[in-house]
C-alpha cells in the first residue's frame, strides 16, 4: 500500500513539474513575477506584425507558444498562412490563409471572415504566380476590407496599385485605368503609391501615365527629403523613380533616334541619380563616423567630419549644432571654428559680437 501511495505521489510530483515548466515557457521573458498574463490574441498579433517586418524566427516562435495556450484560435491559420508565404513555400500557405478565409460553421456553411490579410496575401501569391484572374477576387475583398492606412502607409492605394497590375495584365484596361485613379484618389501625396503606379503603367505600356506618376513622386520625395535628408527610404525610392524616367526617355530615344533634345534629357536624368547615388554615399558614411562615435564621443575630429556630411546632405542646422558642441568643449579648436566661418553667412556672422 505504501509502495502505490508513493508511486502516485511520484507521478503526481511528476505532472505538476511539468505543468510548472510549460506555464514557466509559456510566460513572456522577464514576467514571470508580475504583470497580467499573456494573452495569446495579442501575441499572434505580435507575430504577424514580425512577420511582416521578417523577423520570421521570432515569429514562428510566438505562433508555437499561441498554439500551446488556444490551440483552436483560428488567427493561428492566418499567421501560419503569412510565414509559410514569407518562406515561399506557397502551396501550404494557400491552403492554410484559404481555411482561415473561407472558415466552415458547426453546420457546415462556408462563412467569410472580415480581416483583409488573409485575401492580401492570397491575392499576391496568384499576382506573384502570374495567375492574374485567380488574383482579381481575394484582391477586390483586400481592399474592400483594409483601413485606408496602416503604419503611415496609404494601404487600400497600394492594394488598388495591386489590382491595377492585375487588370492591365488581364487586358482589362478599362478596370486598370479605374483603379489606378483610385489609388491616385486615396494617397495624392504617397510618392511611394505614386512610384508603383508609374512601374505598373510603364510596364504596360502607359508611358505617358507612367512619366506623370514618376515626376509627381519626384516632387514629394524631393521636398520630402528637404525637411528629412537623412531618410533612406525616400533617396531609395527616388533613385527608382529616376530608374523609371531613363527607362522612358530609353523607349522616347528609340521612337526618335535623331532627336537630340531627348539625349539632353537623358543627360539631365542621369546627372540627378547621379546625385542620389551620391546622397546615398553620404548616408552609409555618417552612419559610420556616429558608429565610430558611439565608441568615442570625445573625438573632435570625428564630430567635425560628421558635421561636413551633415552640411553636404542639406542639414546645416544639424550640422552648425555639432560644431558648437565641438567649440564648448574645445573653444580654440582652429578647424572648427573655420568649418563654422564657412558655413555660417556673412549677414550672419557680423552680428554675432
Amino acid at each position: 500500500m505504501a509502495a502505490r501511495r508513493y508511486v502516485l505521489m511520484t507521478v503526481v510530483a511528476v505532472v505538476m513539474s511539468a505543468w510548472a515548466c510549460d506555464a514557466a515557457w509559456c510566460q513572456v521573458p522577464g514576467d514571470q513575477d508580475a504583470g497580467p498574463p499573456v494573452v495569446p490574441e495579442e501575441m499572434i498579433e505580435e507575430a504577424i506584425a514580425k512577420i511582416e517586418n521578417g523577423d520570421l524566427q521570432e515569429a514562428s516562435d510566438l505562433v508555437r507558444r499561441v498554439k500551446f495556450l488556444k490551440p483552436t484560435m483560428p488567427k493561428i491559420l492566418l499567421a501560419e498562412g503569412l510565414l509559410t508565404a514569407a518562406q515561399h513555400r506557397d502551396i501550404e500557405a494557400m491552403r492554410l490563409l484559404e481555411a482561415y478565409n473561407n472558415p466552415k460553421d458547426e453546420m457546415g456553411v462556408i462563412r467569410t471572415v472580415n480581416d483583409y490579410r488573409g485575401y492580401l496575401a492570397v491575392g499576391k501569391i496568384y499576382r506573384d504566380s502570374l495567375m492574374h484572374r485567380q488574383a482579381v477576387p481575394p484582391l477586390e475583398m483586400a481592399f474592400a476590407l483594409a483601413p485606408l492606412e496602416k503604419d503611415g502607409k496609404a494601404l487600400r492605394a497600394e492594394i488598388a496599385v495591386d489590382l491595377a497590375l492585375v487588370f492591365y495584365r488581364l487586358q482589362r484596361k478599362e478596370k486598370a485605368v479605374e483603379m489606378a485613379k483610385e489609388a491616385r484618389r486615396l494617397a495624392p501625396n504617397d510618392a511611394g503609391v505614386l512610384l508603383r503606379l508609374g512601374q505598373v503603367a510603364a510596364s504596360t505600356g502607359e508611358y505617358e501615365t507612367a512619366s506623370e506618376s514618376a515626376e509627381g513622386a519626384i516632387g514629394l520625395l524631393v521636398a520630402e527629403l528637404q525637411i528629412s535628408p537623412f531618410k533612406r527610404e525616400a533617396h531609395i525610392q527616388l533613385r527608382e523613380c529616376y530608374q523609371l524616367v531613363m527607362g522612358l526617355k530609353g523607349q522616347k530615344q528609340q521612337e526618335k533616334p535623331d532627336d537630340g533634345t531627348v539625349y539632353y534629357e537623358m543627360a539631365v536624368v542621369a546627372r540627378e541619380a547621379a546625385e542620389v547615388e551620391k546622397r546615398l554615399g553620404l548616408l552609409d558614411a555618417f552612419e559610420y563616423v556616429e558608429q565610430g562615435r558611439a565608441k568615442e564621443p570625445d573625438n573632435a575630429e570625428w564630430a567635425l567630419f560628421a558635421a561636413r556630411l551633415q552640411a553636404e546632405l542639406g542639414a546645416l542646422d544639424e550640422a552648425l549644432q555639432s560644431i558648437d558642441r565641438v567649440l564648448q568643449s574645445h573653444p580654440d579648436h582652429p578647424e572648427a571654428t573655420r568649418l563654422r566661418d564657412s558655413l555660417t553667412p556673412a549677414g550672419v556672422r557680423s552680428k554675432k559680437p
